[in-house]
């Protein structure tokens, strides 16, 4: 501020022209300290964007990133559920084939005899054993038979399950 001349006696400035001038000189100050507030106000907000714009463009990379690494693991589930399905398509079939043959697998024992000195040491050991058929425990083949057919069937059906998903 300047200091401008005074009355000794009041303390009060000399002219009303120096009066107005120090009026508009603190205005002028008042206003200066509102701009560089302003302005320091705007600068923080700036910078404030400037950091939100970045964590933006991170969280955009790692977006990126996240659904990339989603494709990929999509790419290898499908591709692996690919491979499933032809090797249980391949196995299954050969499965159910086999169950589906167990009883003319077993009509084909009984249709092959044993050889003649087979017959004898089974004879004299009390057992009477003729075919193939006979050296084979036929009630306990079939129950496990059975039971793989039941779980065969089973297993169609939750691959049908999920096939289906």
């Amino acid at each position: 501020p300047v200091a401008f001349p005074r009355d000794p006696a009041t303390g009060a400035l000399s002219s009303p022209l120096h009066q107005a001038l120090e009026v508009y000189e603190r205005r002028f100050m008042l206003d200066l300290c509102r701009g560089r507030a302003y302005a320091d106000g705007a600068d923080l907000r700036l910078a404030s964007c400037r950091t939100c714009a970045g964590e933006t463009a991170v969280m955009a990379r790692a977006l990126r990133a996240a659904v990339s690494n989603l494709s990929d693991h999509r790419n290898g589930a499908a591709r692996t559920r690919t491979e499933f399905a032809a090797t249980f398509g391949r196995r299954s079939g050969g499965h159910g084939e086999l169950l589906r043959k167990f009883e003319g697998c077993l009509g084909a024992l009984e249709g092959m005899a044993l050889h003649p000195a087979l017959v004898a040491i089974a004879r004299r050991s009390g057992r009477v054993m003729e075919t193939l058929l006979d050296t084979v425990p036929v009630e306990r083949e079939r129950a496990w038979a059975e039971q793989c057919r039941t779980a065969h069937a089973r297993l169609q059906t939750l691959y049908g399950d999920l096939d289906g998903a």
